[in-house]
């Protein structure tokens, strides 16, 4: 992959000076979207989804990271000139080209170039080489895919403090669409990207915030439809930075709003085995809690 390949068009985008150009959080997003599209589990019996995902994500690693992303362009750049150079030659420059090849002054001409372009492709190496040595040393995982977890797949380690994993039923009304939940969660803060999935009876949705402040008062606030509600779980930190207090929560009764449990409590619940067990549990009890208000509510209006 060491500059042999267009990395822009892995990703979905134009390459060149346009790629060149592209900021930081469009490449996340058209990764995200690319991973999404060549996930295996999205392709069962494509043979080549995998490599393709591998490669996507190898494309991204590369183009995230500042100095390797300078070291990739300047590579391209040398090549793309030298193929200009090539087709804006006339018939007669050609020739006078090939004549003084034939002396010392055009040898060491082609020397430079070809020693400028050996010398970006020993950068990008030692870039991309530096890029798997700091991967290694915080132990992020293997580069392999872990069936039936897409939503932690295409969210990077850097994003999972701004990342929530959103739930609801899809047999419930009202439903749930991109722009709808954009909406939702917008009364928190601005939203960088909302990606929609979909399993057999649940609606799944993953919400990038642009900070982490943000997703973090989404996950403690009630979000969605009474009739269809949301449950919001962050993928990273669930809790304020150290030394920050949480800011309290004015949109729910006192009546109504649980005790905040400790730490280790919820790192215990959010990451144990059972994670995708309490999901259903909340929500079914926020559906009993919403039938026992209906009932409380008939009962008013018959006295």
């Amino acid at each position: 992959m060491e500059g042999t390949e267009d990395l822009y068009a892995l990703l979905g985008l134009p390459g060149g000076v346009d790629g060149a150009a592209i900021q930081v959080t469009e490449l996340k997003k058209a990764w995200r979207r690319r991973c999404l599209e060549w996930h295996p589990d999205k392709r069962p019996g494509d043979a080549t989804a995998a490599a393709q995902f591998n490669r996507i994500n190898n494309a991204f690693e590369v183009l995230s990271d500042a100095k390797a992303r300078k070291a990739y362009d300047e590579l391209q750049l040398l090549r793309r000139r030298r193929e200009e150079e090539k087709k804006e030659m006339s018939a007669k420059r050609q020739k006078m080209v090939d004549d003084l090849q034939k002396r010392e002054a055009a040898f060491e001409l082609q020397r430079r170039e070809k020693a400028a372009e050996v010398s970006a492709a020993q950068r990008l190496k030692e870039e991309i080489a530096r890029i798997r040595v700091k991967k290694s040393q915080k132990k992020m995982g293997r580069n392999g895919i872990e069936p039936g977890k897409p939503v932690d797949i295409i969210v990077s380690e850097e994003d999972k403090d701004k990342a929530l994993k959103v739930t609801w039923d899809l047999a419930g009304t009202p439903g749930y669409d991109v722009e709808s939940l954009r909406g939702i969660f917008q009364r928190f803060g601005p939203v960088e990207d909302v990606l929609r999935l979909e399993k057999k009876k649940k609606g799944v949705a993953l919400v990038v915030m642009v900070t982490a402040q943000s997703a973090l008062e989404a996950s403690q606030s009630q979000c969605g439809h009474i009739a269809n509600p949301l449950l919001v779980i962050p993928l990273g930190n669930p809790f304020r930075p150290e030394g920050a207090e949480n800011p309290p929560d004015t949109k729910t009764p006192a009546a109504a709003r649980a005790p905040s449990p400790s730490p280790a409590a919820n790192h215990a619940t959010l990451a144990g085995s059972g994670f995708g067990d309490r999901e259903d549990l909340v929500l079914r009890k926020l559906k009993e809690a919403q039938e026992r208000k209906r009932k409380m509510d008939a009962a008013a209006k018959e006295g």
